[in-house]
């Protein structure tokens, strides 16, 4: 049976202050404070014939251009196209990286910047490969509600749909090194991180930065979150970033209590 390794590593990707967060429309300028940093995360695995790296983004999300140029630096380290997850959190305060009409440019000088210390991070994975093991749970996890809500005069509005779908779990995959110890969890749940409105200025990794951190502080290791199917679904908890810190704990708690 072939043996499992995995490196991971993580870069600061926050930009400068005046960079263009995305995610709202209408906005009044661009980022003019640093709520908490947002990061580019990459877990490496291979069995000594395949590797693959799962790279979690703190951004919306990226366009083709910027995920074919990720491709390519990663195919000179011998990374695959088939074999490289790109995943953005979807947060609505990060950085613009990818042009949505109304909703924030993306910084040219950012994005390449953003570009290289992804691949940094994907490089320091793949060089820190040692001996590991996998352990894939789901538990109950649940911080959202389906928006399409069905009003009466026969319209749907964003609003709140009790019966609608929702993604009642979190999975989690835990990698521990051969000495038993925390090297990463990836973890994913499905839920938009709208938690804060549009009038929010202040870069933030949003609910899934808080439920990092709070799932290193009990595992240890790196944490890296993976967005699912979030498109109908909101937090039940909005407005500012005592309710951010809300839904990420319970989230974090989640992870944890799945991982038990």
């Amino acid at each position: 049976m072939p043996s499992l390794t995995a490196g991971v590593a993580k870069r600061d990707v926050t930009p400068p202050l005046g960079v263009d967060l995305t995610g709202y429309g209408g906005r009044s300028s661009g980022c003019t404070s640093i709520h908490d940093s947002v990061y580019a995360r990459a877990l490496a695995l291979s069995d000594g014939q395949t590797t693959v790296v799962l790279v979690s983004l703190d951004v919306l999300g990226i366009d083709f251009e910027l995920r074919d140029r990720l491709r390519e630096r990663a195919a000179s380290l011998g990374i695959a196209a088939s074999c490289l997850v790109l995943n953005a959190s979807h947060t609505h305060a990060g950085p613009a990286t990818q042009r949505l009409r109304g909703l924030g440019e993306p910084d040219a000088a950012y994005v390449d910047r953003f570009l290289d210390l992804t691949c940094e991070a994907v490089e320091e994975a793949l060089s820190g490969l040692a001996a590991a093991s996998l352990v894939a749970t789901r538990g109950p996890a649940r911080i959202g509600h389906n928006r399409r809500e069905h009003v009466l005069d026969g319209r749907t509005v964003l609003g709140r749909n009790r019966v609608g779908a929702v993604v009642p779990h979190v999975d989690v995959l835990r990698v521990t090194r051969s000495d038993g110890s925390p090297l990463a969890t990836w973890f994913a749940h499905a839920c938009h991180p709208t938690t804060l409105g549009g009038g929010n200025l202040a870069v933030s990794a949003e609910f899934p930065g808080v439920a990092v951190d709070a799932v290193q502080g009990l595992h240890g290791g790196v944490a890296l979150f993976a967005q699912g199917c979030c498109g109908d679904i909101n937090p039940t908890e909005r407005g500012d970033f005592a309710a951010v810190e809300h839904n990420g704990k319970a989230l974090g708690s989640a992870v944890v209590g799945a991982s038990r």
